[in-house]
């Protein structure tokens, strides 16, 4: 089975930190601090697969100053955990009678 999330310890100024999950798109991409969901990290340079980066910061989405510093970083003795969270419920594709049938979009039902 694949590996699916990454844990770090914050240590009050560290604002990235790397996963190698492979995803279907960036907003599978879920970041928690101390199982408490956090929105203020970017994905920069997202691609589906690969070592990637997530960078905390006090622009993006809302800081949650219990759990972060003013600079966004996870305060120090926290756990971070990047994780993916893919919707397996809802179809990615629809068929219709008469239509060709591709394989880039077997492939991508598929993933």
């Amino acid at each position: 089975m694949a590996t699916t999330y990454h844990e770090f310890n914050g240590d009050g100024s560290g604002t990235t930190f790397n996963y190698t999950f492979p995803t279907v798109k960036k907003e599978d991409v879920k970041v928690e601090i101390d199982t408490i969901a956090v929105d203020n990290f970017t994905i920069p340079n997202y691609t589906t697969s690969g070592t990637l980066t997530v960078t905390f910061d006090n622009s993006t989405g809302t800081l949650n100053t219990n759990l972060c510093e003013s600079s966004g970083a996870p305060k120090s003795g926290t756990k971070v955990r990047v994780f993916r969270d893919t919707d397996v419920d809802s179809r990615r594709q629809t068929y219709q009678a008469g239509a060709s049938l591709k394989a880039d979009d077997l492939n991508e039902q598929t993933d």
